[in-house]
């Protein structure tokens, strides 16, 4: 990768995982740097984040219970049993 086709990243981050996470990279000898492009380049290549992750199941829930709410709200039945979609206006369905 040449230098002009790089980008600095400014994150955030609690200063002990830090220091513990670069000791353990320290010790398979790759920088920080290199271990940010591998997790980037895993997610181009899988088209997906390359570690396993999960939602607490009553967020899950509340999650789907709002939806479900919204969804019954922009989709009332009409006088006839047909389905009213509302629509902001200059939408086009």
């Amino acid at each position: 990768m040449s230098q002009k086709n790089t980008v600095q990243l400014n994150i955030r981050i609690d200063k002990e995982l830090k220091e513990n996470a670069e000791r353990v990279l320290a010790d398979f000898g790759i920088t920080p740097s290199s271990a940010i492009s591998m997790l980037y380049s895993q997610i181009v290549m899988r088209n997906e984040f390359p570690l396993e992750l999960k939602r607490n199941k009553s967020m899950t829930e509340s999650i789907s219970d709002k939806d479900e709410k919204a969804s019954d709200k922009m989709n009332q039945k009409d006088s006839k049993g047909g389905v009213k979609i509302k629509t902001p206006q200059n939408m086009f369905i």
